[in-house]
Protein backbone atom coordinates (compact mmCIF):
# COMPACT_ATOMS: atom_id res chain seq x y z
CA UNK A 1 0.00 0.00 0.00
CA UNK A 2 1.34 3.44 -0.92
CA UNK A 3 1.26 6.64 1.15
CA UNK A 4 -1.97 7.50 -0.21
CA UNK A 5 -3.51 4.39 -0.26
CA UNK A 6 -2.85 4.65 3.75
CA UNK A 7 -3.62 8.78 3.74
CA UNK A 8 -7.18 7.69 1.58
CA UNK A 9 -7.73 4.95 4.49
CA UNK A 10 -6.43 7.08 7.71
CA UNK A 11 -8.88 9.81 6.30
CA UNK A 12 -11.91 7.23 5.60
CA UNK A 13 -11.90 5.95 8.89
CA UNK A 14 -11.72 9.45 10.54
CA UNK A 15 -14.71 10.56 8.32
CA UNK A 16 -16.73 6.92 9.21
CA UNK A 17 -16.05 6.86 12.76
CA UNK A 18 -17.33 10.93 13.30
CA UNK A 19 -20.08 9.89 11.17
CA UNK A 20 -21.39 7.00 13.53
CA UNK A 21 -20.34 8.60 17.21
CA UNK A 22 -22.36 11.48 15.24
CA UNK A 23 -25.58 9.22 13.97
CA UNK A 24 -25.45 7.97 17.84
CA UNK A 25 -25.18 11.53 19.35
CA UNK A 26 -22.08 10.52 21.00
CA UNK A 27 -20.75 13.95 21.08
CA UNK A 28 -17.68 13.49 23.54
CA UNK A 29 -16.39 10.67 21.66
CA UNK A 30 -16.86 12.03 18.30
CA UNK A 31 -14.71 14.94 19.90
CA UNK A 32 -11.56 12.67 20.87
CA UNK A 33 -11.30 11.52 17.56
CA UNK A 34 -12.34 14.85 16.07
CA UNK A 35 -9.40 16.55 18.06
CA UNK A 36 -6.67 13.77 18.06
CA UNK A 37 -6.80 13.45 14.28
CA UNK A 38 -6.09 16.71 13.91
CA UNK A 39 -2.61 15.38 15.99
CA UNK A 40 -1.95 13.26 13.03
CA UNK A 41 -2.87 15.88 10.45
CA UNK A 42 -1.13 18.38 11.76
CA UNK A 43 2.01 16.14 12.10
CA UNK A 44 1.42 15.43 8.85
CA UNK A 45 1.52 18.56 7.66
CA UNK A 46 4.29 19.64 9.73
CA UNK A 47 7.79 21.46 8.85
CA UNK A 48 10.13 18.16 7.67
CA UNK A 49 11.89 18.87 10.83
CA UNK A 50 8.74 17.78 12.99
CA UNK A 51 8.85 14.75 14.23
CA UNK A 52 5.94 14.64 16.83
CA UNK A 53 2.50 15.90 17.19
CA UNK A 54 2.62 19.52 19.17
CA UNK A 55 0.61 22.25 20.25
CA UNK A 56 2.05 24.30 17.02
CA UNK A 57 1.30 21.57 14.75
CA UNK A 58 -2.27 21.34 15.82
CA UNK A 59 -2.97 25.06 15.89
CA UNK A 60 -1.00 25.78 12.37
CA UNK A 61 -3.11 22.85 11.02
CA UNK A 62 -6.16 24.22 12.70
CA UNK A 63 -5.57 27.56 11.33
CA UNK A 64 -4.96 26.38 7.65
CA UNK A 65 -8.49 24.20 7.40
CA UNK A 66 -10.70 25.21 10.19
CA UNK A 67 -10.50 28.87 11.44
CA UNK A 68 -10.63 30.53 8.11
CA UNK A 69 -14.57 30.46 7.83
CA UNK A 70 -16.28 33.15 9.22
CA UNK A 71 -19.48 30.83 10.06
CA UNK A 72 -17.71 29.90 13.23
CA UNK A 73 -16.28 32.03 15.96
CA UNK A 74 -13.24 29.70 17.44
CA UNK A 75 -9.47 30.27 16.71
CA UNK A 76 -7.07 27.98 17.06
CA UNK A 77 -6.35 28.62 20.69
CA UNK A 78 -9.98 27.75 21.54
CA UNK A 79 -9.57 24.59 19.51
CA UNK A 80 -6.60 23.39 21.17
CA UNK A 81 -8.33 24.27 24.90
CA UNK A 82 -10.94 22.17 23.89
CA UNK A 83 -8.44 19.28 22.50
CA UNK A 84 -6.43 19.26 25.83
CA UNK A 85 -9.70 18.78 27.50
CA UNK A 86 -11.14 16.68 25.90
CA UNK A 87 -7.87 13.99 25.81
CA UNK A 88 -6.49 14.87 29.12
CA UNK A 89 -9.60 15.80 31.55
CA UNK A 90 -9.66 13.68 33.41
CA UNK A 91 -5.63 14.32 34.59
CA UNK A 92 -6.13 17.85 34.89
CA UNK A 93 -5.65 19.47 38.03
CA UNK A 94 -8.64 22.45 38.53
CA UNK A 95 -5.03 25.12 38.35
CA UNK A 96 -3.93 23.17 34.99
CA UNK A 97 -7.55 23.57 33.81
CA UNK A 98 -7.98 27.19 34.68
CA UNK A 99 -3.86 28.00 33.04
CA UNK A 100 -5.41 26.23 29.35
CA UNK A 101 -5.09 29.42 26.58
CA UNK A 102 -8.65 29.72 24.81
CA UNK A 103 -12.35 30.22 25.40
CA UNK A 104 -14.75 27.59 26.07
CA UNK A 105 -16.96 26.14 23.26
CA UNK A 106 -20.38 25.56 23.87
CA UNK A 107 -21.81 22.78 21.44
CA UNK A 108 -25.45 22.69 20.29
CA UNK A 109 -27.48 20.68 17.56
CA UNK A 110 -29.93 21.33 15.28
CA UNK A 111 -30.89 23.25 12.22
CA UNK A 112 -29.18 26.73 12.39
CA UNK A 113 -32.51 29.00 11.48
CA UNK A 114 -33.98 26.92 15.09
CA UNK A 115 -35.33 29.55 17.51
CA UNK A 116 -34.01 27.42 20.05
CA UNK A 117 -30.84 27.12 18.30
CA UNK A 118 -30.73 30.44 17.65
CA UNK A 119 -31.65 31.92 21.30
CA UNK A 120 -28.76 29.71 22.76
CA UNK A 121 -25.94 30.80 20.18
CA UNK A 122 -27.20 34.48 20.74
CA UNK A 123 -27.09 34.01 24.84
CA UNK A 124 -23.96 31.66 24.77
CA UNK A 125 -21.98 34.50 23.02
CA UNK A 126 -22.92 36.56 25.70
CA UNK A 127 -21.62 34.55 28.52
CA UNK A 128 -18.79 35.94 30.65
CA UNK A 129 -18.22 38.80 28.08
CA UNK A 130 -17.20 36.43 25.58
CA UNK A 131 -15.09 33.71 26.86
CA UNK A 132 -17.62 30.87 25.88
CA UNK A 133 -17.97 30.11 22.04
CA UNK A 134 -21.02 28.87 20.68
CA UNK A 135 -20.58 26.36 18.18
CA UNK A 136 -23.55 24.06 16.11
CA UNK A 137 -22.22 20.68 16.22
CA UNK A 138 -23.77 19.42 13.26
CA UNK A 139 -22.01 22.40 11.20
CA UNK A 140 -19.17 22.16 12.86
CA UNK A 141 -18.73 18.22 11.94
CA UNK A 142 -19.63 18.66 7.92
CA UNK A 143 -17.12 21.97 8.10
CA UNK A 144 -14.25 19.15 9.77
CA UNK A 145 -14.88 16.05 7.27
CA UNK A 146 -14.77 19.01 4.56
CA UNK A 147 -11.30 20.03 5.90
CA UNK A 148 -10.59 16.49 6.25
CA UNK A 149 -11.17 15.76 2.57
CA UNK A 150 -9.68 19.34 1.43
CA UNK A 151 -6.43 18.25 3.63
CA UNK A 152 -6.04 14.70 2.04
CA UNK A 153 -6.34 16.29 -1.41
CA UNK A 154 -3.45 18.83 -0.53
CA UNK A 155 -1.21 16.52 0.99
CA UNK A 156 -1.52 13.96 -1.71
CA UNK A 157 0.58 16.40 -3.98
CA UNK A 158 3.04 16.86 -1.16
CA UNK A 159 3.59 13.82 -0.98
CA UNK A 160 4.03 13.23 -4.52
CA UNK A 161 6.80 15.30 -4.29
CA UNK A 162 8.26 15.52 -0.77
CA UNK A 163 10.73 13.00 0.22
CA UNK A 164 10.22 14.06 3.97
CA UNK A 165 6.04 13.86 3.79
CA UNK A 166 6.90 10.54 2.10
CA UNK A 167 8.91 9.19 4.97
CA UNK A 168 6.64 10.99 7.84
CA UNK A 169 3.56 9.49 5.47
CA UNK A 170 5.21 6.47 5.71
CA UNK A 171 5.45 5.89 9.24
CA UNK A 172 2.58 7.53 11.02
CA UNK A 173 0.29 6.52 8.60
CA UNK A 174 1.00 2.63 8.72
CA UNK A 175 0.34 3.18 12.00
CA UNK A 176 -3.37 3.98 11.76
CA UNK A 177 -4.00 1.72 9.06
CA UNK A 178 -4.06 -1.52 10.72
Amino acid sequence: MNQNQHLERFCGNVVDSIMLLYSKHLTDQLLIILYSSIDTLGLLDAKDDQNKATEETFKNWANKYLTYDVTFDFNAEDLWRERCLALHAPELTADENQTIKGRKLKYVSGPSEDIFVKAFMEATAEVDEGLHVPVNIDDFVVFFLDAVLKFSKDYEFKVSTHQVSINRAEVLLKMHSL
